[in-house]
């Protein structure tokens, strides 16, 4: 059921607290603001319940909740930390309604608040007002003026502050989210198309449907998202109604960022974007009730979730080393990632047949019990966050819909390294309007052991069959040398989209190869090299990097840097001698 204004705290979220066991929940329809408090943290709404009873609403900014009749009202559509609901008559007359809607305009007047349209007459009205009572304030000084008195500028600039700040209250924001937006399109640097090359503006200029733009290593992908963004928003596309999805909040922030110095930093605060998991997340705090959870629903992190399956597992009485907790919720993860549910999990006869032969006979009851548990604790882990979204679009398509219509354009950034449960809910929103924009390169798709499916991105064109493709050949990064021996690579994949990367950027070195017999002489030439060009070209030791594809990879690399005195410092990882275990071996041998 919709409602001209939804509850929210003053930060604008919808959630009020984390720990919900005192929320309770009322599925209205708001009929009117009744009346806000002098202290601003009370307010009096008249409402509509599902059965068509009339009620008053109070809500407050308490942790306290008191009154007893929630049991008919579980359906919630606003959350409320205090409510009292109590039978009363509708208002006789609409006097007291104009009046508060003016006091509620008048404290969100310059916060650039969405207004509802109800109360757009009231903004008018307010605005007249306000001019009218400055026009009789200057025609009062004019007077003064003309009979020779003598005025006080000062006195004079703080009459209009005060005749401002009674008209204008400011410093607190509306308890309500409104429907309707007051925008302007952006104006933008009109040349800046110009700082795009040909196959960068290409791809952000096309609009009239899907498009896969294959981005080479160094070549301006980022670019040409926050350019296509802006171009979108100068067009006359809302910000609100562009939803940008990457795999990391870095990226977002990062991307947020260039957009708001293109475009103002006030429109960019207004686009969706984020990460799958936290624009999904924000979308079952919302629609949660439709899949059977509550709308404060917890969401449970790695360490979380294999408590949760070392409790199963102790539980069962199964042996802890066949079914490490670590390993378990890996294949779990890895279902959940091609939108297998436990029961599904149960019924096929191939994954029986693999766990038998992992000796994980019992995965399946595992899976269960753990989805089960997750339900009854009214909590959801990473990968429920897509499951769940998936399922709701499925099965509610009016949910759908709405979301399908809201998001008008979808950009998806890293697209190489979706799984198959990403790929459906994008295809879920963009289905209809199919304006679709994803980026990637198939070449630098690493992360098929986390779920990625590369055919997500080989396979846009067969999915969306009225898709254009654009290629971005040019790599800014790079010396030629390294882009020569990175297409010499790729060549060698069995499938592809072919494109020719290239750099303008100088020759550079040869490339140096030497192979190593083992991980500890591959750390002792290293080091060595390190030392010789340290010597050579007048270096620190700050100038060096040393990249490795796993971090077990680094106590190699350790011990040798140890033994030859090179200071080191690790990034994205614990040191190996950092780890409690080790510290904890290092210590009791220091006493011994």
């Amino acid at each position: 059921m919709s409602a001209p204004y939804q509850c929210v705290f003053p930060d604008g979220t919808y959630k009020f607290i984390k720990n919900s066991e005192q929320l309770r929940f009322v599925s209205v329809e708001i009929e009117k603001v009744l009346k806000i408090g002098d202290n601003k943290r009370i307010v009096d709404l008249y409402c509509k319940t599902e059965d068509g009873q009339d009620v008053c609403i109070e809500i407050r900014n308490t942790s306290r909740v008191r009154g007893e009749k929630f049991e008919d009202y579980q359906e919630a559509k606003i959350w409320v930390l205090e409510i009292d609901v109590r039978d009363q008559e509708p208002p006789e007359t609409d006097r007291k309604w104009e009046e508060y809607r003016k006091f509620l305009l008048n404290y969100t007047a310059d916060r650039k608040w969405l207004y509802h349209p109800l109360i757009e007459k009231a903004k008018e009205e307010h605005e007249e007002e306000l001019k009218k009572r400055q026009e009789e304030l200057q025609k009062a000084h004019k007077k003064k003026i003309e009979e020779e008195e003598i005025i006080d500028e000062e006195e004079i600039e703080e009459e209009q502050k005060k005749v401002v700040k009674k008209y204008t209250r400011t410093g607190y924001r509306a308890d309500f989210i409104p429907w309707k937006q007051e925008y302007t399109t952006p104006q933008i640097t009109p040349d800046y198309l110009n700082q795009l090359n040909d196959g960068q503006r290409k791809a952000v200029v096309y609009t009239d449907g899907p498009q896969l733009v294959i981005a080479g290593a160094g070549s301006g992908k980022t670019r040409v998202l926050t350019y296509k963004i802006a171009y979108l928003l100068e067009k006359g596309m809302k910000p609100w109604n562009i939803l940008a999805l990457t795999f990391t909040n870095k990226a977002a922030n990062e991307m947020k960022q260039r957009i708001g110095n293109l475009v103002g930093h006030e429109v960019a605060r207004s686009l969706q974007m984020g990460t799958f998991h936290s624009v999904f997340s924000r979308i079952l705090r919302v629609e949660a009730e439709a899949i059977g959870y509550k709308n404060n629903f917890t969401i449970y992190d790695e360490g979380d979730s294999r408590s949760l399956l070392k409790t199963i597992i102790k539980e069962m009485n199964l042996d802890d080393k066949a079914y490490k907790p670590a390993s378990v919720h890996h294949l779990i993860s890895m279902a959940k990632n091609h939108l297998i549910l436990a029961d599904a999990y149960a019924n096929d006869p191939e994954v029986s047949e693999r766990d038998e032969n992992m000796r994980m006979p019992a995965m399946s009851k595992i899976f269960y019990a753990y989805q089960e548990r997750c339900k009854q604790a009214n909590a959801m882990d990473f990968d429920d966050l897509l499951v769940l979204t998936y399922q709701l679009f499925a099965q509610h398509r009016d949910i759908r819909e709405k979301y399908a219509n809201k998001f008008l354009y979808v950009l998806v950034d890293e697209y190489q390294d979706t799984n198959y449960a990403q790929q459906c809910i994008v295809l879920q929103l963009t289905r209809e309007h199919q304006r679709v924009c994803v980026v990637g390169d198939d070449a630098q798709s690493i992360y098929a052991f986390r779920g990625a499916n590369i055919d997500n991105i080989l396979d846009f064109q067969q999915t969306y069959p009225t898709s254009q493709l654009f290629k971005l050949e040019q790599n800014y990064r790079s010396t030629q040398r390294i882009v020569q021996a990175a297409n010499s690579l790729i060549r060698h994949n069995a499938r592809q989209i072919e494109k020719n990367v290239f750099s303008e950027n100088d020759e550079g070195d040869k490339i140096v190869l030497k192979p190593a017999y083992s991980d500890k002489e591959e750390a002792l030439i290293v080091c060595k090299d390190i030392k010789r060009i340290k010597r050579q070209d007048g270096c620190e030791y700050h100038d060096f990097a040393i990249l490795y594809r796993t971090n077990a990879q680094s106590r190699s690399f350790e011990e040798e840097m140890r033994k030859q005195n090179i200071p080191y410092r690790i990034y994205g990882g614990l040191s190996f001698y950092q780890r409690k275990e080790i510290k904890d071996i290092i210590a009791y041998f220091r006493l011994v």
